[in-house]
């Protein structure tokens, strides 16, 4: 079978993935990234199973040396009790047998593999993508005046997407009520909750806070942490600031006004033990990641295919984000490169990604009650009821793993 042309919009990590894995199964890709510099900035830790992980260092898409750190151990719960203990009260540790061992790594690193695999002269950085034209026998991009035109389009351009905008304009991305203050601490880390083998959950009223260790290139440690925090649709431009411009979309690293800082590390030091309100606090260029989801009736439509955050979109504890684009991808390329004809392998593959996005959209429906909007106090409770409150959360299944290719 000769190989299709394919033109990817959008250039992070699963346009990457999607040009490495079809390149390599004999298809000429080339990728248009609007940004004209590195993506590396805007990176913080991530984390997937440990299955996924396999998958990735037996295909290649990161080599079998890349930095990660496995968590094996349960999720413990952490609850600030200054009378028990001024570093944190351990209230629970929960083993989940759903989600299984995990490996927590930087996002920066796993960029960085999937961008050198990209073949030397198929990304073009800088290109600014005006419009994406579906048709029967083909689709075309068009940047500005210029127009190319492909067998294939591959939108992986995010949660705004054009891709998604294009092929279903009456889907569009819904606030969920609340965002994620995010950032990795670099430095001394005073308290053991068993960061070596366990994610660790800090719950209080009305959310939580997730920390573990990513890797860090020095001898330096490198906390990556994420605190939920619930914000009504009313006042969520006024939160986030000037520096999420008019569309409530997220506040990157190191743009957030002073004043916001502030009061975000007010509400650290009335929430969170002290131990961890000094970490968020010892952390620079930290971020705002709004919260929003959208589920799309199918993945393709005229040639045009989205990945990734350009589908459905689940809020990030659904394991639904990075690695659920790079499994669209692996797949895609799978099915196109087999004997069938281009729209039936599109159209069967569109099916899967459809039937895996109502799987994370029953994990979210699951969580998201509890997790974000039904957090007690757990303060003012004594630890026989946190230790029935954390074991009565419900255990989400694992996220999907990329499925081999077909012989």
């Amino acid at each position: 079978m000769a190989g299709f042309r394919v033109g990817i919009v959008g250039g992070s990590i699963a346009g990457c993935a999607a040009a490495v894995a079809l390149s390599r199964s004999g298809h000429e890709v080339t990728v248009f990234e609007r940004s004209p510099t590195r993506l590396l900035s805007r990176g913080l830790g991530i984390a997937t199973q440990v299955g996924v992980f396999g998958e990735l260092v037996r295909r290649d898409l990161i080599g079998a040396g890349f930095p990660h750190r496995p968590y094996d151990g349960p999720i413990r719960w952490i609850v600030k009790r200054p009378a028990w203990e001024p570093s944190g009260y351990v209230a629970s540790a929960v083993q989940s047998p759903a989600a299984g061992a995990v490996m927590a790594m930087h996002w920066g690193d796993l960029f960085d593999s999937f961008r050198s695999r990209v073949p030397q002269d198929a990304y073009r950085a800088g290109a600014l993508v005006t419009a994406v034209v579906p048709g029967p026998v083909g689709a075309t991009i068009q940047l500005g005046d210029l127009t190319h035109r492909f067998d294939l389009v591959i939108c992986a351009d995010g949660y705004r997407s054009l891709g998604r905008r294009t092929l279903f304009p009456g889907t569009r991305p819904r606030y969920r009520g609340y965002v994620v203050w995010r950032g990795i601490y670099a430095g001394n880390v005073t308290i053991d909750h068993g960061f070596s083998r366990s994610l660790v959950r800090v719950g209080y009223r009305g959310g939580f806070g997730m920390f573990y260790e990513v890797p860090s290139p020095d001898s330096a440690r490198r906390m990556n942490w994420a605190l939920s925090l619930q914000v009504p649709q009313n006042e969520l431009i006024g939160f986030l600031g000037p520096g999420a411009g008019e569309t409530g979309a997220a506040v990157a690293p190191g743009t957030m006004s002073p004043d916001r800082v502030a009061a975000l590390r007010r509400f650290t030091h009335q929430s969170l033990p002290e131990a961890y309100a000094a970490m968020v606090d010892a952390t620079p260029d930290t971020a705002i990641q709004t919260i929003y989801t959208a589920e799309v009736p199918g993945y393709s439509a005229g040639r045009v295919c989205l990945l990734g955050d350009a589908g459905s979109l689940f809020p990030p504890f659904t394991a639904s984000g990075v690695f659920k684009a790079i499994t669209n991808a692996i797949q895609l390329a799978d099915d196109i490169s087999g004997p069938d004809p281009l729209d039936q392998a599109l159209a069967r593959w569109s099916t899967r990604q459809v039937a895996a996005a109502k799987a994370a959209s029953r994990t979210a429906a699951l969580l998201e009650p509890t997790l974000i909007f039904g957090v007690p106090d757990l303060t003012a409770m004594d630890p026989a009821d946190i230790e029935k409150w954390v074991s009565s959360l419900p255990n989400p299944p694992g996220p999907q793993t990329a499925q081999p290719a077909r012989t």
